[in-house]
């Protein structure tokens, strides 16, 4: 019988993005003959690569990818060519933006691995959860946000029990 393929779009960034994002792919390979389904990878551009090979922090044919993906796998954006530099019209920032508007995105899961002293406390693991919801807590200024274009974010957090 053959399974059925799962896109996975592989979106690595900017900084410690690729080395990350390598090593997630790593994994994803390895347990990949154990799962129910295939893996395809097909990776895309987003942050201060993407500036530099098309001039756009988020372009279309990212989207595209990503609209196609069943899951985004995505690593980082940022870069200090642009952080140290006030008079950059497009920033690496505002790819993440734009993929969060295009997409309807506004949650992150992350594991929590607390230090053992901290084991002790917890009666079982937890998960934090960040969502951003316009009411909460601006991440950008009113002004940089008109330059980019896009509505402001915020930061939730809440603990998940599994």
């Amino acid at each position: 019988m053959e399974r059925a393929i799962k896109k996975i779009a592989v979106l690595p960034g900017d900084g410690i993005g690729p080395e990350i994002i390598e090593q997630a792919v790593k994994v994803a390979k390895a347990i990949e003959p154990k799962l129910s389904c295939a893996l395809q990878f097909d990776y895309a551009e987003i942050g201060a690569c993407a500036i530099r090979s098309c001039g756009e922090p988020y372009p279309d044919s990212t989207d595209k990818v990503c609209k196609e993906a069943d899951a985004i796998l995505f690593g980082a954006v940022g870069d200090p060519e642009f952080d140290n530099n006030p008079s950059a019209k497009v920033r690496p920032e505002q790819g993440l933006l734009k993929m969060r508007k295009s997409l309807g995105l506004f949650a992150n899961i992350r594991p929590l691995k607390p230090y053992e002293e901290l084991l002790r406390l917890l009666a079982e693991p937890i998960w934090l959860l960040s969502a951003n919801l316009p009411e909460e807590y601006t991440l950008v200024s009113p002004e940089a946000e008109q330059r980019m274009d896009a509505r402001p974010l915020t930061v939730a957090s809440t603990r998940l029990r599994r």
